[in-house]
């Protein structure tokens, strides 16, 4: 070691780390602790499980930093060389808080006895569609029902036969249950009221042997196996016994201690004689286009790259009561322990291009209504501003300690952040996120690759022509970069340099998305 002018980092597995449920989180407090030693080698023995899924976040964010790694192959160590520029760009893998994540979609808009509803099916597909994007459900572990399959006795089966069942669902696993339909509520002889979510099925009038519910919920929720579970009713009644949550408390150990709870939380889009705003964007309501918006990193609120349970009503609950004649009501089920259910979000990777898909006008006018309204309530809310002081001193302190993963991590909220603008067509504001991303890990070939797309989109095409170049550089397999270099080229008049981007481009993908637009630019600079 001392010929080679390094020292050896030794880290021992202690009972922080194999409590910790996140790898991530392991991943972080390791590369911190490599930070402050200096160049070195980690060695890592007697590993586990948890330690294993860490390992590949750790050595990548090491590898983009610059750090060199040694094989011992029994009796001496090897220099295997610099790595690869393809392994520097190579997406970290995400963490697993889960076993195995199970999901019920239920949307009705062709009710047989009552008013037909317009968009409860479209909300039920985005909802399926966000969970295995984002949120690595698969598709195999989620069961949709729609329309005429949404019987009372089906829902009930898939609850309590598939959900319910102990040799399907594990301890380990999460479930979340999505419901868009009717709701009523009724009075019962003892003043209570009681909550339904009404079933295809159901009658008009003698109703209550035919929708479900908040009792049979209730009783539900205790019978599936899951340690998390999540009820989300985009429908209006009252009448469910909840219990208040915790909020979104800061300290470090918060999230550790939440996951390891039994959690039953409930979020419902109104109370009793409120009705359902079905006027969002794109086919949704504005309850469920709110909530997707969350979950797409909105109400991440203290930026840590989760979401709870409270935290998405925390988000979700003022914006939609204050443009809407709704109030969402959030809370726990009898049985919960305190938990939280848990969504991590997972790291935009996209390599920005003519292939991107953006927003609506539509979509894009109720965001910033959103954002709008979010800011006013923030302004108003003391709790908001607490939170406020908190983060910006949580942030504070990750600059102090400058550790290499936290600036990875950083770097890739920002990126993601860009990325949420790109969708609303706010590039400059992208570009500056893309920027200080770029500025947090100069490896990140995402945001250098990102940052050139928005300087190319707004007409700076020296600057873009410049950031593609670097992000090729960082990244000389993704195809999608060489596309974007020769265009920048071909803007500035530079025919050579555009056509061997393209040449490139091609020789990498001959057959991809953009090779027969390639092809036809590739004509113009002949």
């Amino acid at each position: 070691m001392g010929a080679r002018r390094m020292k050896e980092v030794l880290w021992n597995i202690d009972s922080r780390d194999w409590a910790d449920p996140v790898p991530r989180s392991i991943a972080n407090r390791v590369i911190r602790a490599v930070e402050a030693e200096g160049r070195g080698i980690i060695l890592l023995h007697d590993i586990h499980e948890r330690t294993v899924e860490a390992l590949p976040d750790i050595l990548e964010t090491l590898t983009r930093q610059g750090y060199r790694f040694l094989e011992w192959n029994g009796k001496d160590f090897v220099d295997q060389g610099p790595p690869p520029l393809e392994t520097a760009a190579a997406a970290p893998p995400a963490a697993d808080l889960y076993r195995e994540s199970w999901a019920v979609i239920i949307g009705i808009d062709e009710y047989r006895n009552w008013p037909r509803l317009h968009y409860a099916v479209s909300d039920a597909g985005g909802i399926e569609e966000l969970l295995v994007r984002k949120f690595k459900f698969k598709p195999q572990c989620i069961r949709k029902l729609t329309n005429e399959t949404a019987t009372r006795a089906n829902i009930l089966s898939v609850l309590g036969d598939v959900m319910g069942n102990a040799e399907i669902v594990k301890r380990e696993d999460r479930v979340l249950v999505f419901f868009a339909g009717h709701g009523i509520t009724r009075k019962l002889p003892s003043g209570r009221e009681l909550g339904y979510i009404v079933p295809v099925d159901a009658e008009a009038e003698g109703y209550q042997g035919q929708a479900i519910s908040m009792t049979n919920f209730q009783d539900i929720s205790e019978a599936i196996p899951a340690k998390h579970v999540l009820f989300v009713m985009d429908s209006c009644y009252s009448g469910v016994a909840l219990t208040r949550g915790l909020g979104v408390p800061a300290a470090e150990n918060y999230l550790r201690e939440m996951t390891r709870r039994l959690a039953r939380q409930m979020l419902t889009a109104g109370g009793a004689n409120e009705q359902v705003a079905d006027n969002g964007p794109n086919g949704h309501s504005v309850f469920t286009w709110t909530l997707m918006q969350g979950l797409e990193g909105r109400a991440d609120l203290n930026s840590d790259g989760y979401i709870t349970g409270s935290e998405l009503a925390a988000y979700v609950g003022p914006i939609v009561s204050s443009i809407s004649h709704q109030t969402p009501s959030f809370g726990n089920l009898p049985g919960s322990e305190g938990g939280e259910f848990v969504f991590e979000l997972r790291h935009e990777n996209e390599f920005l291009s003519d292939l991107s898909s953006q927003l609506d006008e539509d979509a894009i006018r109720l965001n910033s209504e959103l954002d709008r309204v979010r800011k006013e309530i923030a302004a108003k809310s003391s709790r908001n501003r607490k939170l406020r002081l908190e983060l910006a001193a949580a942030q504070s302190a990750l600059e102090r300690l400058g550790g290499a993963g936290a600036k990875t991590e950083s770097s890739r909220s920002r990126n993601d952040r860009g990325m949420a603008l790109f969708k609303e067509k706010k590039y400059e504001e992208a570009l500056v996120e893309f920027l200080a991303a770029a500025r947090l890990d100069s490896a990140n070939a995402e945001a250098v690759n990102n940052a050139g797309y928005m300087c190319y989109k707004l007409e700076r095409y020296d600057e873009a022509a410049g950031w593609f170049a670097k992000a090729v550089a960082l990244a000389p397999r993704r195809a999608v970069a060489y596309a974007n270099l020769g265009d920048a080229y071909l803007k500035l008049g530079h025919k050579p340099e555009a056509r061997s981007a393209y040449e490139k481009y091609l020789e990498l993908v001959p057959d991809g998305k953009q090779a027969e637009t390639v092809r036809a630019k590739m004509a113009l600079v002949s």
